[in-house]
């Protein structure tokens, strides 16, 4: 029986795409540096650092230092604000707040703009808990990783968890996890596998959880 959901946060409880992408080309035109690869919305999802290299085309450490201090400077003083929530999300909340669920976020988005775009939204009183990568120190490599402290930190057993995101790595890390997941559809729409349970909308996931093993 599932007792605990674990969010991701980008393209699944909000759309932060537009917010990211305006960030990316300040940062680019700034740095005067040529995108190597289109801007678009495939892009958001993987950490900050591997996604500027991926859209420079280049591994090189001071540029992608020069870049990373760029977009921050912009996203992460009130580029963020315009981070959307996903239509039912509001709804879906209320609806989990009234059920005996613990709810969490687990994200690959720096801790500085998540706390302040759940801040900003005032999602504090729906979360146990919220949590980055870079929220640790080591910072923790990868999705998967996350999870498992998170599960650790708050007992959470691996049998009753949910993990729910929007992309195959989110799926990836659950079953790295040894957890449960729900991909979000209605999210930046990466095709998953069938086998995976699918909510095509927010209001689905409270009638779905009943029958997830």
């Amino acid at each position: 029986m599932i007792q605990n959901l674990i969010f991701d946060l980008d393209g699944t409880l909000v759309d932060s795409a537009p917010a990211i992408l305006a960030g990316f080309a300040q940062a680019f035109e700034t740095c005067k540096v040529p995108f190597a690869r289109p801007l678009n919305a495939e892009v958001i999802g993987p950490p900050l650092v591997p996604t500027l290299a991926m859209l420079a085309g280049s591994e090189e450490p001071v540029l992608l230092d020069r870049l990373a201090a760029a977009f921050k400077e912009r996203y992460d003083a009130d580029g963020y604000r315009e981070t959307q929530v996903f239509e039912g999300v509001p709804e879906l909340l209320q609806v989990l707040k009234t059920l005996p669920l613990r709810l969490f976020i687990a994200t690959n988005k720096r801790w500085v703009p998540t706390e302040k775009i759940v801040a900003m939204l005032d999602w504090n009183q729906f979360f146990e808990g919220v949590y980055s990568l870079d929220q640790f120190a080591p910072a923790t490599r990868n999705k998967g990783e996350l999870l498992v402290r998170v599960m650790e930190l708050h007992k959470l057993e691996a049998s009753s968890t949910l993990y729910i995101g929007d992309r195959n790595e989110d799926g990836h890390a659950a079953f790295f996890a040894k957890v449960a997941f729900m991909m979000a559809s209605w999210g930046y729409k990466e095709a998953a596998p069938e086998a995976w349970n699918i909510a095509e909308s927010p209001l689905e996931m409270p009638a779905m959880l009943a029958v997830i093993q």
